[in-house]
Parts: C-alpha cells; structure tokens; sequence
C-alpha cells in the first residue's frame, strides 16, 4: 500500500498482515479529491485508523495536525511504526500528530480531546455491532456533536460496506455519498443550531 498524494506520494506504508481492510488506493484518491479544498491547513481525526494510511494521505495533502486512534495493539505498533518513519518521530513528540490507544466510541466520549476537528474520517469493521442499540454510526456522530469534536463548517466522513443503507441520523445532513466497488464514502454535516 503507498500514500496516493502530497509530499509523501508513493511511499510504501505497512499494513498488519490480519484484522484490518485497509482503505484501497482509489478510494483515498476520492476521498481526498472530495476534500480538496478542506484539507490544508485542518486537524484531521482517523478513527479506527489501521495502519494509518488515511491520516497518513491528510498529512502528506497538508493537514497541520492528524490524531490516529487505534484500539488493538498489534496493528497500534505498525500504525505507530509507520507515522514514525514517515513523519519523523520529533513531530508525534512536537504535538502535530498524535497517536491514541483507544476504542474509537470510547475515544469520542472521553472529555479529554482539547480541541474540536476539521474532518474526522471513520473507519470501523464493517461487520461490527451497535452501541447500546444504536449503530455504530448513530453512535459516533451523536457523540462527536455531544462532545463538539466537529467543527461547525467541518465534516465527518464515514467509510461503509456499499450494502449497508446510508443511515440518516438526527442533528446531521449526509453532504454527499459514493460507492467505490464494495465500499460507500458517506459525508455527513451537523445540521445548523
């Protein structure tokens, strides 16, 4: 897998050899394509990060700080590797880039985040379960509004199955949805207070 764009365009990035689905090249080219005028300059959040490659993408497409959040700790030590070698461990010590052990939900309802975020990309399994009976989904976006981790003009883009509904969730606005193949990008607004 290679950074697709920026100033790390075509440097390799490992991936764990089992338990996660990597975001596929042509789907971070649209995603940043998409984003275009929004990347520069934002804090950008990874969720369910992986080996990092997205967060990777908005950093080397000039986001001046990107968070990974990463739970399972064997993919958190390739994830950790690469950011390092990529971006230089000074800067994940500078605080730019940021790197959090964490459940993604868990993560989003802490009170400790200090700032709100420009994007925020999620990535979770697409196989995985509600949370206290409500989707995943349902789940991040009421919190990151419950705990403003959104800016007001930011957005909060969601990678899905293509067989799963885009779920229309109360307080935002799905901006745009696109079917790459087995994967749909969702993008979803707050709705104006």
């Amino acid at each position: 897998m290679r950074i697709t764009g920026g100033f790390l365009g075509s440097r390799i990035i490992e991936v764990p050899k089992s338990g996660v689905r990597p975001t596929q090249d042509r789907v971070r080219q649209a995603l940043f394509s998409s984003l275009v005028s929004r990347v520069s300059g934002c804090l950008f959040l990874d969720l369910c990060a992986g080996s990092g490659g997205v967060g990777l993408e908005a950093w080397s497409r000039g986001a001046s700080g990107v968070w990974w959040v990463e739970s399972h700790p064997k993919t958190f030590r390739v994830l950790k590797n690469n950011v390092e070698t990529l971006c230089g461990a000074e800067a994940v010590c500078g605080g730019a880039l940021r790197l959090v052990r964490e459940e993604a939900i868990r993560f989003i309802h802490q009170d400790t985040t200090e700032c709100s975020f420009d994007i925020i990309f999620a990535d979770p399994p697409y196989e995985i379960e509600g949370h206290g009976g409500v989707s995943w989904v349902e789940a991040a976006l009421a919190g990151a509004a419950q705990k403003r981790l959104l800016k007001d003009d930011g957005v909060f883009v969601m990678e899905q199955s293509a067989r799963n509904p885009v779920l229309p969730v109360s307080g935002w606005r799905v901006l745009a949805s696109k079917e790459y193949g087995e994967t749909a990008l969702v993008i979803y607004g707050q709705d104006s207070v």
